[in-house]
Formats: structure tokens, C-alpha cells, sequence
């Protein structure tokens, strides 16, 4: 069920900033910081996954979904608007 709603948290990040140009991305604090949220989402999900459900979803990145939360919300000042971006350039499955 997590990683279903991972899964969804994820289309709707990439259909959200659709149409965005990175130049606009990186001005927009609005857009990173609601790009952020999502990833915390994400990651939070990913955080609750059981070992046993991770080991059959290898190809998942679930320590850097995780590690990218934690430095969202605990290590703020190593907030990358430009590594951001990059993310909803790549489409969840």
C-alpha cells in the first residue's frame, strides 16, 4: 500500500511541473518548495517500507529516497534547487 501511494505522490509530482522550464523552476520558491514536499512525502512512505517489501523491489532506490527526506527536512541548508529539478525529469514507472 506505501508504495502504491509513493508511486501516485510520484505522477503527480511530474504532472504538476509538466510544462515548467527549469529557469522558471530555480526563480519559483513556490515550486521548490512544493516539489520538496513531495519528496518528503515520498521518502516518508519509503522510511515505513518493510525490509521484506523492499528485497522484492530491488530496483527501487529506497536508501537515497529516504536519504533525500531526511536532508529536505532535517539538513535544509544543503537544499539544491538546481539537483531538485532533476527530479521530475525522470517519470515514475
Amino acid at each position: 500500500m506505501r508504495a502504491q501511494h509513493m508511486l501516485s505522490l510520484a505522477r503527480e509530482a511530474v504532472a504538476r511541473f509538466l510544462g515548467v522550464r527549469e529557469e522558471e523552476f530555480l526563480v519559483r520558491r513556490l515550486y521548490q518548495t512544493s516539489l520538496a514536499w513531495y519528496l518528503r512525502a515520498i521518502g516518508e512512505a519509503a522510511s515505513r517500507v518493510s525490509e521484506e517489501s523492499r528485497a522484492r523491489a530491488p530496483q527501487v532506490p529506497w536508501k537515497q529516497i529516504v536519504g533525500t527526506r531526511h536532508i529536505l527536512s532535517h539538513e535544509y541548508d544543503r537544499f539544491v534547487p538546481g539537483k531538485l529539478w532533476r527530479v521530475p525529469c525522470v517519470p515514475p514507472p
